[in-house]
């Protein structure tokens, strides 16, 4: 009923407000109306919480009255139950006991029944055992036991070897070139050849590479000013570069006018070679950004000039463009008796097919017992499709003192100074090889 009164007084007030004035003595009887009926409210109000309060109080009392009672009955009766259930539970204890027992007894029997049963000496004698006459022994054949070992060995390691030998596609002799490749042998190089800039001018191997300049300039006779060449190989590690920087080393040595171009733009290693800096290059030539006179650096070496590659830069695709390559080539050429150009393997990069195509000659370097014949035939072909003037093949990297097939290029070099000196009566007989040197 306040409730209701209140909302209708406070209804009559905000009718009033809209008409009257806040002074208005209408206005301000409602308005102590409301507040008067908001005070009688909440009076209502408080002594309902409190009548609430106090049932809830005496309830809760009553609660524990009885949960406490409830308590009492349930221990009285857990007492009394307990002392009823007592022998029940011993006498259910020692059935169980017995019945343990009682299993216990019965796999005993049952194993004194399986022992009475078993025979008391497992072991019959049939007949006793007589030692045997002296002739009666047996004994190991050491003798052809050793001749059999041997005789086994020798077969299956000489049939290992040969089907090793088989299986092995890779290039190992001259003939395999020419017979594969169809072309001719320019130069062989030993193993383990460095650079003959480290080793010095009088290193034992740059025989080697003076026989690949005078078989390299038989096969191209160029004509008036340089030429330009292109070392290549078919794979990764074949040895091109030191082929090709020793190369030139050693036409350098011989009073020729020789320019190394590095234009293995992705792993460069002239550079190293010669202990120079490799931040400007053919790179800078090719983009414009350097003129080729100021680009090409003097060497330490005399009638030697090097081209580094220059950094290549990146996002940059197809920079080895066959027009400007074939500029600067000729541009060489009239300067220098020898342009070496360095070229990256020529199997899974254009680079090698497009400098090859401008070059005088190609000479391709196979490694000795590396890549199989596959490696190098597919080289030779993507080289004629490129129209390229291949010279022939260096074979490189021969271990001359293990292949008996190259013996004469290893006897031939290193006797070569001690026949001029020797007279033929102290020659060695016929039939006999020359003793092993350690130099080729």
């Amino acid at each position: 009923s306040l409730r209701r009164n209140l909302i209708d007084t406070e209804f009559q007030l905000k009718v009033a407000l809209e008409n009257l004035g806040e002074n208005h003595p209408e206005v301000r009887r409602l308005k102590a109306g409301v507040d008067e009926l908001k005070d009688k409210l909440n009076d209502a109000l408080e002594g309902l919480k409190l009548g609430i309060k106090a049932d809830y109080e005496v309830a809760l009392a009553r609660f524990k009255a009885l949960d406490d009672e409830l308590e009492e009955i349930r221990r009285t009766d857990i007492a009394s139950q307990r002392d009823t259930y007592l022998p029940f539970e011993r006498a259910e204890r020692n059935l169980l006991i017995q019945q343990e027992i009682l299993a216990a007894l019965r796999a005993r029997v049952a194993q004194e029944g399986i022992k009475m049963e078993i025979p008391r000496t497992p072991v019959e004698i049939i007949s006793p055992a007589e030692t045997p006459a002296q002739g009666r022994f047996v004994k190991p054949n050491i003798l052809l036991n050793i001749l059999l070992s041997v005789v086994l060995g020798l077969g299956l390691g000489i049939g290992l070897a040969y089907f090793i030998e088989y299986l092995d596609t890779s290039v190992k002799t001259v003939d395999d070139v020419e017979r594969y490749l169809g072309l001719p042998v320019v130069g062989v190089i030993p193993q383990k050849v460095r650079s003959l800039y480290e080793e010095g001018p009088e290193s034992p191997h740059a025989e080697a590479y003076r026989v690949l300049r005078t078989n390299m300039l038989f096969a191209r006779r160029s004509g008036k000013g340089g030429s330009a060449y292109s070392v290549v190989s078919g794979g990764v590690g074949e040895g091109k570069s030191t082929t090709m920087f020793n190369l030139a080393y050693v036409c350098a040595q011989l009073g020729d006018r020789v320019l190394i171009i590095d234009s293995d733009l992705r792993r460069p290693v002239q550079h190293t070679f010669l202990d120079m800096s490799n931040r400007q290059g053919l790179t800078n030539v090719l983009l414009g950004d350097l003129t080729l006179e100021d680009a090409i650096k003097a060497t330490s070496i005399p009638n030697l000039h090097f081209l580094p590659s220059g950094k290549l830069p990146r996002n940059t695709v197809g920079i080895l463009e066959g027009q400007r390559l074939r500029e600067i080539a000729e541009y060489a050429k009239e300067r220098y008796d020898y342009v070496f150009f360095d070229s990256p393997p020529i199997v899974g990069v254009s680079d090698a097919s497009i400098i090859s195509s401008e070059m005088d000659g190609v000479l391709l370097v196979v490694q000795y017992r590396k890549y199989p014949r596959n490696m190098s035939t597919r080289a030779k072909r993507m080289l004629q499709n490129a129209s390229a003037t291949i010279l022939g093949v260096v074979l490189n990297n021969i271990n001359i003192l293990r292949d008996d097939y190259y013996y004469y290029y290893h006897s031939y070099y290193t006797g070569q100074g001690e026949d001029e000196e020797q007279s033929s009566d102290t020659r060695a007989p016929a039939g006999r090889k020359p003793e092993k040197q350690e130099v080729f």
